[in-house]
């Protein structure tokens, strides 16, 4: 299967994937995670959903692309170099 060819990636992900390799951050989500996680987010209308462990905002940025306006997402990190991150979604 050539699951990753049919992708529609949120328009600030390689803006995120940049950002996140000058950080020397390994760990954000790949793209058939996100791709999941917006999925989800989607089948989920007015819905409220925690992130725990945003990182520099990959997988924010997938579920973002699936909620619809009235959800609401509250995402929080620990980590001050992750934190301090000046990306606005």
């Amino acid at each position: 299967m050539k699951d990753q060819e049919n992708l529609k990636y949120p328009n600030v992900l390689k803006h995120i994937q940049a950002e996140s390799e000058a950080l020397n951050f390994r760990m954000a989500s790949d793209s058939l995670t996100g791709s999941f996680l917006r999925t989800l987010a989607a089948s989920k209308p007015a819905g409220m959903f925690l992130e725990l462990g945003t990182g520099t905002g990959m997988s924010a940025a997938w579920l973002l692309n699936g909620m619809d306006q009235k959800c609401k997402l509250i995402s929080v990190d620990q980590d001050d170099k992750v934190i301090s991150f000046p990306l606005h979604l």
